[in-house]
């Protein structure tokens, strides 16, 4: 049984494969008839117009073209409209209209106005009029008093758009000349057409790219690609509080909550470099929209029952607070992080997570299910009392991890084992090398954090090495410092705060070791886990290996790829200087204690700031699960290598291959890697400066969007999502004059 949403939170439904929640714009005529199969009859003009008006970056030049060339094939769906009833189509988000193209669509007006939507004088009306009856014309006419703006689509009937005078329209006036038709999103080709190495390169289902003795070496492409990506990712950021309004709607499909505007002010007023870039809290808190107001207060009162670690954050009467008993250094953070702005919240209750690993282990099947409710703008039913009415209602029978993979994924197959590594593991075992490579490199880093397609790399990272009883969690709202791919948890958001200190610029650094100093953390260390296969065990053993030899790929004098082969005594001793400090943490028995010290050779002490100034590669690896030192290391001007499976509230914006150098957690690019940027041991096919360009403008990156002012302006946005879940009335933002830029008292 299932209860109706409230008219705020209500989805707009479209037809065929769409997803009312997705966040990705559809850029083309191919898409978009790929968007409306399966449907038995092509979209009529009627749909597109009424499903891209809440897309508001879609230009009409587009709108038309997708009308025109859908309707070439929609002759029979044309006659249907002829003889049907009249329809109507509310829509619900702004759109921009400009003046004078009538000649790229057959209008009877000048001009095409598309905006806000309902029946009522504020709001738009979309209609098929080939048979709207007198009667119900008349009726209309009387309601549209005073309303302008009639046109005429000849590919389906008679459509009138209309639009009350508004401050909006003065705004899409002057925002219409700054638009183009560039997709919002656009693929970022690797290489050009013509360019060397376009033939060979092909995107992988699990994100990795090649290295094919012969063919150019990947780096340098990588590395222009993620630029084009991040200038492109700051020059589609909103300028205007009404253009973030409209994004919002065209990203999220509903009105952006209560206390928007202050929000938008307050990331203003702090220099916040992107403002649109907020898709981590929907995809967090989407499932909870789910649940009536009341059902999630009552999931987050369970949450202390539930998990004994739990802490919360209150905010009552315009404070905030956390009880003497909560994580106090996390606890302190998130206090002081939302001080600044808890008197524009309500009151409500946050639970956070004392652990670092995630807890919300959600079934696909639930997930698909409850996301059916939100797609249909319906609430669970799950009336009743205790924990019994909160439990999940469906359930899958995998174990561990492969519970949260989607059907298509490889990790769901059928007769896959989750299972645990082997204990009789040495610390060198990596993944299988794909056939006709020598090597791989991360060219997708979403792909390769994805544990559910790539599910043989589970066995080298503590996060996704463990196996779990076959038993939902109960969703509940639980904020998590490290949510890997396919969980629950909400992230949470962890910063320190840190000090400007002088620093040893790149060109006076002289160690190109890598450096590594880390606890013994990441996993517990005892009889039952095969402890010496995760990720800083095996760093540490890897590195320090002088046995055997390897081979590496490097660049030759015209950067294409070739092999050589080096005894590891010569390379690790070059490349690395890694190491555990003592004395181990997370040691639940002597015995284990006893092996891990025969296996290690012994512990490092700890390296002081200035000791560590000299070197010109760091790498950041996941401790229990998210690194807390990553914004310490971006901070200086060294290049930062980074293997994690963890995506953090910065993210979207830390670009890999320009920001920071990443690696796969296995590690079997790293030599490959230090090959390119260093050289080999003696120098050869080294390119220094490419790496004190990722060394600088990761340390740009840090000033640009790691600052404690990002940080609140995630925790602000965070909330006032969470606030929205919280209420009776679901509260969106109403009443605000969209030409006028917000201000906020501080």
């Amino acid at each position: 049984m299932t209860t109706s949403q409230s008219p705020v939170l209500r989805t707009y439904a479209s037809f065929g494969k769409h997803q009312p929640h997705s966040s990705s714009p559809l850029k083309s005529v191919s898409e978009f008839r790929a968007f409306a199969a399966p449907a038995t009859q092509p979209p009529s003009a009627l749909q597109i117009v009424g499903h891209f008006a809440r897309q508001p970056l879609l230009l009409p030049r587009q709108l038309a073209r997708l009308i025109s060339s859908t309707q070439e094939r929609s002759e029979p769906e044309r006659k249907m409209h002829k003889s049907s009833a009249s329809r109507e189509l509310t829509l619900n988000s702004p759109v921009q209209h400009r003046r004078g193209f009538s000649s790229d669509v057959n209008l009877a007006s000048s001009e095409m106005l598309l905006g806000k939507s309902t029946i009522s004088d504020d709001h738009l009306i979309v209609r098929n009029n080939s048979r709207t009856s007198r009667k119900k014309r008349a009726k209309s006419s009387k309601r549209l008093a005073g309303l302008f703006a009639v046109v005429t689509l000849c590919c389906c009937g008679t459509v009138l758009v209309v639009m009350r005078p508004t401050a909006q329209m003065q705004w899409i006036d002057e925002q219409w000349s700054k638009l183009t038709d560039e997709p919002i999103e656009p693929t970022f080709e690797l290489y050009d057409s013509d360019e060397t190495g376009a033939a060979a390169y092909s995107p992988r289902k699990d994100g990795r790219i090649l290295l094919v003795p012969g063919e150019p070496h990947p780096i340098p492409a990588l590395m222009r690609r993620a630029q084009r990506r991040y200038d492109h990712l700051i020059a589609r950021q909103s300028t205007t509080f009404a253009h973030a309004v409209a994004e919002y709607k065209r990203r999220y499909q509903i009105e952006p909550p209560r206390g928007f505007d202050l929000w938008y002010a307050f990331a203003r007023e702090n220099n916040v470099a992107l403002i649109d870039e907020y898709d981590m809290i929907d995809e967090d808190l989407k499932i909870f929209r789910a649940f009536s107001p009341e059902s999630f207060r009552r999931r987050a009162a369970a949450v202390p029952s539930l998990h004994r670690a739990a802490w919360p954050v209150e905010v009552r009467n315009g404070e905030v607070s956390a009880p003497s008993y909560a994580h106090k250094e996390r606890a302190d953070n998130v206090v002081l992080m939302m001080s600044r702005f808890a008197r524009y919240l309500p009151d409500m209750t946050l639970w956070y997570n004392w652990d670092d690993h995630p807890l919300i282990n959600i079934p696909w099947e639930e997930r698909a299910r409850l996301e059916k409710h939100i797609t249909a703008g319906l609430y669970d039913d799950d009336a009743g009392e205790g924990l019994a009415a909160i439990a999940p209602k469906m359930r899958h029978p995998q174990y561990g991890f492969a519970q949260t993979c989607p059907p298509n994924t490889t990790a769901a197959r059928p007769g896959f084992q989750w299972g645990r590594g082997s204990r009789n593991n040495t610390g060198l075992e990596h993944l299988p090398m794909p056939d006709g490579a020598s090597g791989t490199l991360i060219d997708s880093w979403h792909r390769t954090m994805d544990t559910c397609n790539n599910p043989d790399a589970r066995h080298y990272h503590g996060g996704t090495a463990w196996v779990y009883p076959a038993i939902p969690n109960q969703i509940v709202p639980l904020l998590t410092g490290g949510v890997n791919s396919h969980f629950g948890d909400i992230h949470a958001v962890f910063l320190a705060k840190l000090k400007d200190e002088p620093e040893l610029a790149w060109e006076n650094r002289t160690d190109e070791r890598l450096l590594f100093r880390g606890q013994t953390s990441g996993t517990t260390w005892d009889q039952d886990v095969p402890w010496i296969n995760t990720q800083r065990s095996r760093l540490h053993i890897q590195a320090n290996n002088l046995e055997g030899n390897r081979t590496l790929m490097i660049a030759d004098e015209d950067d294409l790829l070739a092999n050589v082969t080096l005894a590891n005594k010569a390379i690790n001793p070059a490349f690395f200087d890694v190491g555990m400090i003592g004395p181990p943490v997370q040691v639940k028995d002597d015995v284990t204690r006893a092996e891990m010290d025969k296996v290690y050779g012994g512990y490092k002490s700890r390296m002081t700031d200035k000791d560590a100034e000299n070197y010109k590669y760091v790498i950041d690896v996941d401790g229990n699960t998210w690194s807390g030192r990553f914004g310490k290391l971006m901070r200086s001007p060294a290049a930062v290598i980074k293997a994690t499976i963890y995506p953090e509230f910065f993210s979207v914006s830390c670009i890999p291959w320009l920001h920071y150098i990443p690696a796969q957690i296995d590690y079997t690019d790293l030599w490959d890697i230090l090959a390119f940027f260093r050289g080999t041991p003696e120098g050869r096919g080294s390119h220094d400066e490419l790496a004190r360009q990722i060394a600088l403008a990761g340390q740009k990156w840090e000033r640009r969007h790691l600052r404690w002012q990002d940080a609140e302006s995630y925790q602000f946005r965070l909330a006032l999502e969470y606030a929205r879940l919280w209420s009776d009335d679901r509260p969106s933002m109403t009443d605000v004059d969209l030409s006028i830029e917000p201000h906020i008292d501080m």
